[in-house]
């Protein structure tokens, strides 16, 4: 008897805890110069991508010089990516269109607008996006991001659909140091 207590006791204090802690740091390198990153780990709902990383990588504080992903996730190697994020329990989903990279282990965030549309008159199609449509959006997220507690995402394609959070505890502090302050 005493024997299985001792096992029992034992597995339970081997379990994995993972600590949601955000880490950021300002970095250089030859080819892209200086940058700064934040990145956190987060929990999974299917092994074995059951730590996966979200990371913000500025190059600048503009949109076009920002990467924002999600890896340690299951590929995005199937037609028709997409990301889904809510925070806490507001019913507000931010959707995005995702690229990846040559080895499909990388989902990035796309901030464009669904802009195109036909134009009659011309007889062609036209992307109107414009830059502030996709500032709004990125300054939309990253407000987002630093107030809320906890950060849900599900990446989907063609193929899967894979749930994760994130905590989002130090997440301000972590982007004011990215980014000049975004109010």
């Amino acid at each position: 008897m005493n024997r299985i207590f001792i096992l029992i006791i034992t597995g339970l204090l081997s379990a994995p805890i993972h600590c949601q802690v955000w880490t950021y740091q300002a970095m250089h390198n030859t080819v892209s110069g200086n940058y700064k990153s934040s990145s956190v780990q987060g929990v999974g709902t299917e092994w074995p991508y059951t730590r996966p990383l979200f990371i913000i990588i500025s190059f600048g504080d503009s949109v076009n010089n920002t990467d924002i992903y999600f890896t340690k996730v299951p590929c995005a190697c199937c037609d028709n990516p997409r990301v889904m994020i809510k925070f806490d329990d507001e019913e507000k989903r931010y959707n995005f269109r995702a690229t990846t990279n040559q080895s499909e282990d990388i989902w990035f965030l796309e901030f464009k607008k669904e802009s195109v549309r036909w134009d009659p008159v011309i007889n062609e199609w036209i992307d109107y996006a414009t830059d502030k449509d996709d500032a709004d959006k990125f300054i939309n997220l990253i407000k987002a991001i630093k107030t809320h507690a906890k950060m849900y995402v599900r990446l989907s394609n063609d193929c899967r659909k894979y749930n994760c959070e994130f905590s989002l505890r130090g997440s301000a502090v972590a982007l004011n140091f990215v980014f000049r302050k975004i109010e």
